[in-house]
């Protein structure tokens, strides 16, 4: 089973850390994660 993930931060002074922990916790491979950085 293939497993992705996705991170999303919206403005500049959020930051990703905490969601990849999250990733990291229900073992979805880095390879397989997703990060979107939008700024409005």
């Amino acid at each position: 089973m293939n497993i992705f993930g996705y991170v999303r931060v919206s403005s500049t002074d959020q930051n990703e850390d905490r969601q990849m922990l999250a990733m990291q916790e229900k073992s979805v491979p880095e390879k397989n994660i997703y990060v979107d950085k939008q700024s409005g």
